[in-house]
């Protein structure tokens, strides 16, 4: 069995910018997000972290979590500034803390 190696990091603020949607797990329209946002990607400047994109999930208590609970969720990329949000798109902000990444 391969083992999964998990490393916590120390990085600044991600600002991050995307498209956003409201969806739960029987829904899951996270998919149909990727294509549109894959189709508008070329819509932002500044980009600061060059092949690559981001999944976001936004906050939810965990122990309420089942199939019809509604979560937000970030199909975005790391911006150098926030100074141009296209139409339908928003910017969010990961704060600075330790973050873990999981590598298999």
């Amino acid at each position: 069995m391969k083992k999964i190696k998990v490393i916590i990091t120390n990085r600044e603020p991600l600002k991050i910018i995307g498209m956003l949607i409201r969806t739960n797990l029987q829904e899951n329209k996270i998919p149909e997000l990727w294509e549109e946002f894959i189709g508008r990607m070329e819509e932002l400047n500044e980009i600061a972290v060059p092949d690559c994109s981001l999944g976001i999930c936004l906050a939810v208590d965990e122990a309420d979590i089942n199939d019809n609970t509604e979560f937000g969720y970030i199909a975005g990329r790391v911006v150098k500034n926030n100074s141009f949000i296209p139409e339908g798109m928003v910017y969010h902000e990961l704060e600075k803390k330790g973050s873990g990444s999981i590598h298999a």
